[in-house]
């Protein structure tokens, strides 16, 4: 009995060991979306920003843990020409025109739609 009692607290011993290295592990900033801040500050409605070869406008977002299968949500809307860089701490994207045709304040968020993870949400402003 005491041979099997010293044997199964070596082992526990030993198992433990090998779990306190697991506990420790602290999941890395890049399993989390997240949305840092957007701009420009100073959007004008019904004024193009940021203007593109096409003449459309574009936003960036200052982000963290952004996969490139991430797309930018504005007021609902999934915005399109999305460019994932600087390994998902920046992303561009193209802003509708019906977007910026009024002043409002519209949420927005990143959306990675293989695995439905979505980002916090912030304030798009459009003075």
């Amino acid at each position: 009995m005491l041979a099997s009692r010293t044997a199964a607290v070596a082992f526990t011993s030993f198992a433990g060991a090998l779990l306190v290295g697991c506990n420790q592990q602290a999941p890395t900033s890049a399993a989390k979306m997240f949305l840092k801040s957007v701009g420009p500050a100073d959007i004008q409605a019904g004024k193009t920003f940021n203007v593109q070869p096409d003449g459309s406008s574009a936003i960036w977002l200052n982000t963290q843990g952004i996969p490139k299968t991430a797309v930018p949500v504005l007021a609902g809307v999934e915005l399109s020409g999305v460019n994932v860089r600087e390994n998902g701490t920046l992303v561009t994207a193209l802003v509708p025109e019906k977007l910026i045709a009024e002043p409002g304040s519209f949420p927005i968020f990143l959306l990675d739609k293989p695995s439905g993870k979505k980002s916090n949400e912030i304030t798009f402003v459009v003075k």
